[in-house]
């Protein structure tokens, strides 16, 4: 059966379909109020169904979301030691300019103190 808005355009269904009165007023609303309460019902389980997605779905959603933020945090550790290991190398290449200037100046001194002897 069909899903009707009003009383009225219910009635006048059953009117145009029981010309031939082959089925009381009674009968007739009793099996539309069957079927609303079927559509009800179906319409309930649909409900429930599409609820029970949406938990999970939100679920689902909180557990990536940590897990966005543990790689947000992981991200942040990861660039701070970037940002450490930057400042060291830029420390190490200074102590290599200063040994390695030190190791010439003495190479220099080495060659000048053979050549004087």
């Amino acid at each position: 059966m069909d899903v009707y808005e009003d009383v009225g355009t219910l009635y006048c269904e059953y009117i145009k379909n029981n010309e031939d009165n082959t089925m009381t007023e009674f009968e007739f609303f009793k099996s539309a109020f069957k079927d609303a309460m079927d559509e009800m019902d179906t319409l309930h389980q649909q409900y429930h169904t599409l609820n029970e997605q949406f938990n999970k779905k939100k679920v689902e959603s909180n557990f990536y979301a940590e897990d966005v933020v543990q790689l947000q945090t992981e991200n942040k550790s990861l660039t701070e030691e970037i940002v450490t290991l930057k400042v060291q190398e830029k420390a190490y290449k200074e102590k290599y300019a200063i040994i390695k200037t030190k190791n010439d100046i003495l190479e220099e001194e080495n060659v000048n103190f053979t050549i004087s002897t």
